[in-house]
């Protein structure tokens, strides 16, 4: 480990895992006591669709998966606000929509380019100054926003049909909560790719509603077990050359269940 510190790349990497860590406890918590993992899943998934896209056409690829991700929940967004037995369907078409874009574009895409395989299961070592930037900025962005809202995000989060009698604008933060979520998802791209990106955004929170009574508690100690399980992961695989995706999602998912187990043997 002498000297680890004395590479750019993996200071980026640690910067990135922080910043990324937080935006996934803050975002993950709204996600999950929202209940709408499925929607944030497809866009996960839809995400590729704006991969494929920035490499066809050669555009910036955080910039144009930004955007199509965006449309992709501002759509998901407006396809489930009934709920209904097609809701599912439509989360799913879009979610297989995406993934079959991208897909197909990258096999239309001259040559191999093997920075791909890195958005699909991730690779905090591609991380770049500019990705720090926009993580940092977004971060501040979500804070800013949570900060001065802070009371109708819980009000919505809980209780949308009384948001609605008191006057608030469900749908309208509905769709700020999706376009936040598409946006944060392509920042964690990068640490855990588009297939395990869910996890990060589940698992830290599951564990933290347990020990919360508050949706501001349940973000902070999420940022915090996500931090911690990034780290270890990203340490074990640069010490045993791994995907850092696949080993903090692994290790993620073996201590939660070890989590769970404590528990119910506690009952």
């Amino acid at each position: 480990m002498d000297g680890f510190f004395d590479y750019i790349f993996l200071k980026n990497a640690i910067f990135g895992i922080v910043l990324s860590s937080f935006i996934c406890g803050i975002v993950g918590s709204i996600v999950v006591v929202n209940r709408i993992v499925s929607l944030a899943g497809s866009i996960a998934h839809a995400a590729y669709g704006g991969v494929g896209l920035a490499f066809y056409f050669g555009l910036p690829v955080t910039t144009t998966t930004m955007v199509f991700s965006s449309i992709s929940g501002f759509i998901v967004g407006f396809l489930t606000k009934k709920e209904n037995t097609l809701s599912d369907s439509f989360i799913g078409m879009i979610w297989a929509f995406g993934m079959a874009l991208g897909i197909i574009l990258t096999d239309l895409t001259p040559g191999y380019n093997a920075d791909l395989m890195s958005y699909l299961f991730g690779n905090v070592l591609t991380i770049t100054d500019a990705d720090l930037i926009l993580s940092g900025v977004l971060l501040s962005l979500i804070l800013i926003l949570l900060i001065l809202n802070y009371k109708t995000v819980v009000l919505v989060s809980f209780d949308k049909d009384y948001s609605k009698v008191v006057g608030y604008r469900v749908d309208i933060i509905n769709y700020i909560i999706l376009i936040i979520v598409s946006l944060s998802i392509v920042i964690l791209i990068k640490m855990t790719g588009i297939i395990l990106v869910m996890a990060m955004l589940t698992i830290p929170q599951s564990i933290a509603i347990k020990r919360c009574k508050s949706l501001s508690s349940m973000m902070v100690l999420s940022s915090f077990i996500a931090l911690v399980f990034s780290l270890i992961g990203f340490m074990i695989a640069y010490h045993f050359n791994l995907s850092t995706g696949a080993s903090i999602i692994l290790f993620s998912v073996v201590v939660y269940f070890i989590d769970t187990l404590v528990n119910y043997v506690r009952r």
